[in-house]
């Protein structure tokens, strides 16, 4: 694998492969997408679809577009931590100042992919801190996704409609049974 010059000297910290076959990058730099369709194991050829700000690397002596996204396109921060795909295709990315989703064309009713929608989260609105921690993100089987923060873990109830989707932060500071105060620890 040969990457655009920018991957090289970045900090890879994790590595996710979406449902529609992207391989996405997490780095120091920002979130990469590799766009590649798989035509058996170990061979890949080009996408002929090439969009604006797409970089170049090669696997296996095949052209990769590459596209970078950092703050410019909607990103919480360019310092990338780790990328899940929910069930509705989108996407879910760990930076040092929030969670972001990525509306994925798919996502998004096939409407244009050359402009990405990124929606963040941040402490603010109820996560334990806005800083994630690397790799630190599951999706469960009730459709639940837990992320781990510098500050504890968060869930988001994916099968919540509306606006309120964060389940909110509470901090047990003390127990107290009837007037007396319970001692743990």
């Amino acid at each position: 694998l040969k990457l655009h010059p920018v991957l090289n000297k970045d900090y890879i910290f994790y590595l996710f492969c979406d449902s529609n076959g992207h391989l996405w990058i997490c780095g120091k730099k920002g979130l990469f997408r590799a766009t590649f369709v798989t035509i058996s194991p170990g061979t890949a050829t080009d996408d002929t679809s090439r969009e604006n700000g797409e970089l170049n690397g090669e696997i296996d002596g095949k052209n990769v577009p590459v596209t970078h996204f950092t703050e410019k396109d909607g990103l919480s921060d360019k310092f990338c931590y780790f990328v899940a795909e929910d069930r509705e295709q989108n996407l879910w990315i760990g930076t040092n100042k929030g969670l972001n989703v990525f509306k994925t064309a798919s996502a998004r009713g096939g409407k244009s992919k050359n402009s990405p929608v990124f929606k963040s989260l941040t402490s603010e609105m109820g996560l334990a801190s806005s800083e994630m921690n690397q790799g630190a993100i599951l999706l469960d089987g009730k459709n639940n996704l837990w992320v781990g923060t510098i500050g504890g873990i968060s869930r988001i109830d994916l099968n919540r409609t509306g606006k309120r989707r964060l389940v909110p932060r509470f901090d047990v500071t003390g127990i107290r049974i009837g007037n007396k105060d319970f001692v743990y620890g």
